[in-house]
């Protein structure tokens, strides 16, 4: 569906069609990137690993810490070009565990730490040569949708471009306006639309596309 489709199903939906709107179409379409947010950063929709602003990163020698794009939002797999093995994912408490002083530690680096409040993903050991990481992601949408680019499509997959209406509806008949605010419907649609969330996150856990799925346990290096 086309984000203007999306947007006129939410609008027959609520009613709204004499102008002018109680809802205009820039607040709806708000709506629809908030939705389609939320959607990403829940149930994790959209999988990267080609876009080079978001998927490859130049590491320098002697440096550990990377600052990732903020529209990542959970680092699956990383490999580096020279040698293309893959890089396992640790955290600070095991290295605290397994090397003291590792933060001094150098050489081919062979795990990293991500942290996902930062978007800052930590090499271990230091690197000592200049190279590129190669990142496989989930990730936000690129950019928001707006009313000049209405025509454009979500980035995320057709099936879930429907339930982008309760979103939307959600959030609509939550306005706080006499022409809009509706508890009751605000109530209804978001419960349908945390339902339609947690359906979602069953669905992929189902198909084996979970978090845990990509866990590798670390080794000594």
């Amino acid at each position: 569906m086309k984000a203007y489709e999306i947007v006129n199903a939410a609008r027959y939906m609520i009613a709204d069609r004499n102008e002018p709107y109680p809802w205009p179409d820039a607040e709806l379409m708000f709506y629809l990137n908030d939705a389609i947010n939320e959607l990403c950063r829940e149930c994790l929709l959209i999988f990267d690993n080609k876009t080079p602003d978001i998927c490859h990163v130049s590491v320098t020698s002697t440096q550990t810490d990377y600052a990732l794009d903020g529209r990542i939002i959970m680092v699956v797999r990383a490999r580096l070009a020279s040698d293309g093995r893959g890089l396992v994912r640790t955290y600070a408490e095991k290295l605290d565990l397994l090397y003291t002083g590792w933060e001094a530690l150098y050489g081919r680096p062979r795990q990293y730490l991500f942290d996902s409040s930062s978007k800052t993903l930590r090499l271990f050991p230091m690197p000592t040569t200049d190279d590129t990481l190669h990142l496989s992601v989930y990730r936000m949408p690129l950019n928001d949708i707006t009313l000049n680019d209405k025509t454009v499509t979500p980035e995320i997959a057709f099936h879930y471009h429907y339930v982008l209406v309760n979103g939307i509806l959600a959030r609509a008949f939550a306005k706080p306006d006499l022409h809009t605010y509706d508890e009751n419907k605000a109530k209804v649609y978001k419960n349908i639309w945390l339902e339609t969330l947690e359906n979602i996150k069953r669905e992929k856990a189902r198909a084996g596309y979970s978090e845990s799925t990509f866990t590798v346990s670390g080794g000594a290096i």
